[in-house]
């Protein structure tokens, strides 16, 4: 390489239409929040109780 830079094929993301960031997929059209992140959040369950919902909120 003439300015001694070594590009890690792995790790770059040239030639991509969109990337993963931050909890976040950046593409051309734009950036919205990664689905895989909101998994988690879908899986909880719905507080019934008062205290549920406080235990919830302070999480």
């Amino acid at each position: 390489t003439e300015k001694n830079i070594i590009i890690n094929k792995k790790k770059n993301s040239l030639g991509q239409n969109q990337i993963k960031y931050l909890g976040f997929v950046i593409s051309k059209e734009g950036y919205h929040t990664d689905p895989d992140r909101l998994e988690d959040f879908k899986q909880w369950s719905k507080p019934k109780t008062r205290l549920q919902l406080q235990n919830y909120l302070v999480k």
